[in-house]
């Protein structure tokens, strides 16, 4: 036990050097190595509450509430002042009845936004922090920033405080605000009575085995990487931890913060760019598709098509389906089935809601490479696809300008991505209708419709707004329009003086076909596929994945050739089909 005199003496020199150096190595990176300090300004103007006694741990501790403790320690809290001086005499003589009968008095402390500041017992953090101990008990003060505070860290404080601003935060702690919230409704919905304690104990097993796994080592919160590991695997309860090591090595992809991975938007940028993922295990390569449900239903038709055609010209390549029922949502063993009993070298997963399952399966078959239809790329480790929807809104907005006679056009969103169009298309449909009609007005219904009732309601308002010409999606719920008209996934629509469409004009589809065999050419044509991972094909109508199509008769003998007109230079990429810089207002509806 350290407690002679001569062994105080050399403990401070040898916490001394590690606080010169720490100031040093601050210095050498343009950023002060002294002691963080609350301000006492800062302090005053906020309302408190007091917590009471807390076990809090020490690497928590960020810096003082003293003016006069902040030179005199380094941010690490070693000491900084010299060996003859009352600081120095009294850290020694703290150290030795440490050393000899252990420190018992609490310190006390500022809680500030998930850290600690010492408001009394600086020496103490000091001696405990050179001696390597975890935490020590203290007297906490939390301070409550402003609710409206635009910090982003504001906002995540204070969902984790809750509503009574007492619960504790621990170690947890996000970078976005509503992670804890997404958190806490997946904890109800599988442990509805004790959610809290679910999130909390869960997140007490992984950080741990995490930090063990090389976490501490990466540039996000321990509370991301939790939140990450629970959207595949769900709440560690019960998972044993050879199991829990495995599934948090699995993550390793999602953990990593470089920068986004390039999109592949056209055959010329998938040629020379995506030279494609893996080479096949044997000169017979094999693609798997899963779908949400049995085709013909809705969403699979139009994938199931492309699956048709790829065996009719690639009797080379070996291929099979799966269907996930009833819901895509709990696509997970059929995904893992197809992974484990075909081995495919390419796994189309057809639905957007498999994409969590799809991103766990990605993650455990590094031999398959798994490829989501989602319209988004945010989930890293995950390479997806995608039609580029707003080549197809565009047009057929160049087509409702030119037939308008009101000179204001509707536009109804879709209920959900499934049914095709994306938010941004509204934009280029706007494009669109004032590309040929600069003057026109085009209206948005502010909410999703639900059923032909819906969609007729909608449709009349548009109809008050003056409104003759409207964008309308494919119903899911409406079987006989997806089986009539297999891929479309929006109608441009006559509407009458009730509202009610008249005659459909124009009509957004997909031709998936397309795009998967666009695909297969390059796989078979190139051998291999190779990085950067993961992919992102987002084709649109240059690579004739997505287009709009006129429907016959039609409407005046200049249409078609205006349609064919405009289609030609957006194959070209002659036409911006999103201009950021000609943006178009677009009115809401009632």
């Amino acid at each position: 036990m350290t407690s002679h005199p001569i062994e105080l003496i050399e403990a401070y020199r040898q916490a001394r050097r590690l606080g010169r150096r720490y100031v040093a190595d601050m210095r050498n990176r343009g950023e002060s190595g002294f002691l963080p300090l609350l301000e006492e300004g800062l302090r005053e103007l906020l309302p408190e509450i007091g917590l009471g006694l807390v076990e809090v741990p020490l690497h928590k501790i960020r810096g003082t509430y003293s003016v006069g403790r902040q030179s005199a320690l380094a941010g690490n809290f070693m000491p900084l002042l010299a060996e003859d001086s009352e600081f120095s005499r009294k850290w020694r003589n703290v150290l030795a009845a440490h050393s000899e009968e252990g420190l018992r008095d609490p310190i006390q402390v500022y809680e500030f936004l998930g850290w600690y500041y010492v408001r009394e017992g600086n020496k103490r953090v000091s001696v405990l922090t050179y001696q390597g101990a975890y935490s020590y008990p203290a007297q906490v003060t939390r301070l409550l920033p402003p609710m409206d505070a635009p910090d982003e860290a504001v906002r995540v404080f204070y969902e984790l405080i809750g509503e009574d601003k007492r619960r504790a935060i621990g170690h947890m702690w996000f970078s976005r605000h509503g992670t804890f919230t997404k958190l806490m409704q997946l904890a109800r919905a599988k442990h509805p009575e004790n959610a809290e304690d679910t999130v909390r104990e869960s997140f007490r097993r992984f950080r741990p085995v995490y930090r063990a796994c090389g976490g501490a080592e990466l540039p996000l919160t321990t509370g991301d990487a939790f939140a990450e590991y629970v959207q595949i695997y769900g709440f560690p309860l019960d998972t044993p931890e050879k199991e829990l090591v495995l599934n948090i090595r699995n993550c390793a992809p999602l953990y990593k913060t470089e920068g986004a991975v390039p999109v592949l938007s056209d055959p010329d940028d998938m040629e020379t760019r995506a030279r494609m993922l893996l080479r096949p295990k044997s000169n017979r390569l094999t693609v798997a598709f899963v779908y949400a449900g049995r085709p013909p239903a809705y969403g699979p038709a139009a994938h199931d098509a492309g699956r048709l055609r790829l065996e009719r010209e690639y009797p080379q390549v070996t291929f099979c389906r799966y269907c996930a029922e009833p819901d895509a949502s709990n696509s997970y063993q059929t995904l893992s089935l197809a992974a484990s009993e075909a081995k495919p070298d390419l796994l189309f997963a057809t639905d957007r809601r498999m994409e969590p399952a799809a991103l766990r399966v990605s993650l455990e078959r590094h031999e398959t490479l798994v490829l989501q239809c989602a319209a988004g790329a945010g989930r890293r480790a995950l390479s997806t696809y995608y039609g580029n929807t707003a080549d197809a809104a565009f047009l057929c907005g160049v087509a409702a300008g030119a037939l308008t006679q009101s000179g204001s056009v509707g536009f109804i969103p879709p209920g959900t991505t499934r049914s095709g169009s994306l938010p941004q298309d509204l934009q280029a449909f706007a494009q669109g209708v004032c590309m040929v009609r600069p003057w026109a007005r085009v209206w948005r219904m502010p909410m999703p419709i639900a059923g032909l009732e819906g969609r007729f309601e909608a449709c009349a308002a548009l109809a008050q707004a003056g409104c003759d010409v409207a964008w309308l999606p494919i119903l899911p719920n409406t079987p006989l329009e997806y089986k009539h008209f297999p891929g479309v996934y929006a109608f441009l629509c006559r509407l009458g003086a009730d509202g009610r469409p008249c005659r459909r004009v124009a009509a957004a589809a997909w031709h998936w076909d397309a795009f998967y065999a666009s695909l297969l050419q390059k796989i078979t044509q190139d051998g291999q596929l190779s990085g950067p991972f993961p992919l992102h094909f987002r084709m649109g109508m240059s690579a004739g994945v997505v287009d709009a199509h006129l429907i016959y008769p039609a409407e005046t003998a200049r249409l078609p050739k205006l349609f064919a007109h405009f289609r030609h230079l957006i194959r070209r990429g002659e036409v911006d089909t999103l201009d950021e810089e000609m943006v178009v207002e677009v009115e809401e509806g009632i």
